[in-house]
């Protein structure tokens, strides 16, 4: 009977695992994420499918995600363009090995912002995540969508225990916070235009959007079973 019921918890493992519909691959560089999600014939996901993921196996939360937008920085300036599918960023092959990705700003189509125009670096209230540009931008202007991240998020860090803030003294105390979801952006000190990515951040980094080079940090890209 304990042999059975054994085999019974198995089976109803490898079911709960099998109904997933996302997994997630990790590399050591954006070039070579790309590569092989190209070998498994999938695309990086946009953000908001990244957000979506996480309501729905919760379990993304504990890493950062990797996206398909590109940030796009212009010489000497704080405007930027976000670019929700970026085709540079999606057929972007190794050897690459440079953080940013050289480009002409002006021939991208994207939606302009600049710096002196957002709150960027700072982490937003629930009120300030829901009419953020930034944000309505990455979720394709679904805001009711967006107000349902938020909140989802909010609950999650009130399902986490004291232990787990150990080295963030400044989420404390953690079922009460009311900030998160910062943007991060920062102005432009290149030589020439630059091409990046952006970053969904985990739970302990508040959720947050920022921009990231594409071969120093690794990359953890989500793909559609």
């Amino acid at each position: 009977m304990a042999k059975r019921n054994k085999i019974e918890n198995v089976v109803e493992v490898s079911a709960m695992q099998s109904s997933l519909r996302y997994d997630l691959i990790r590399n050591s560089t954006y070039a070579l994420g790309i590569e092989e999600l190209r070998s498994l014939g999938k695309e990086p996901l946009s953000f908001k499918a990244n957000m979506q993921a996480r309501l729905e196996q919760p379990e993304f939360y504990d890493t950062w995600l990797d996206s398909r937008v590109g940030v796009a920085s212009k010489t000497n300036s704080n405007k930027f363009k976000l670019i929700l599918n970026c085709k540079q960023l999606k057929n972007i092959s190794p050897p690459f090995n440079d953080l940013s990705m050289e480009v002409d700003y002006s021939k991208l189509k994207g939606r302009i912002f600049d710096l002196d125009k957002i709150k960027h670096g700072q982490r937003l209230t629930k009120e300030e995540v829901l009419e953020d540009p930034v944000w309505l931008e990455l979720v394709e202007g679904d805001k009711a969508f967006l107000k349902e991240y938020v909140d989802f998020t909010i609950a999650q860090y009130k399902l986490k225990d004291e232990s787990d803030l150990s080295h963030f003294s400044n989420l404390r105390p953690f079922n009460d916070i009311t900030h998160l979801m910062e943007v991060g952006f920062y102005s432009s000190s290149f030589k020439r235009d630059r091409l990046v990515t952006l970053t969904l951040g985990s739970l302990l980094e508040c959720s947050y959007a920022h921009m990231a080079d594409l071969y120093n940090n690794g990359c953890r890209f989500l793909y559609e079973k």
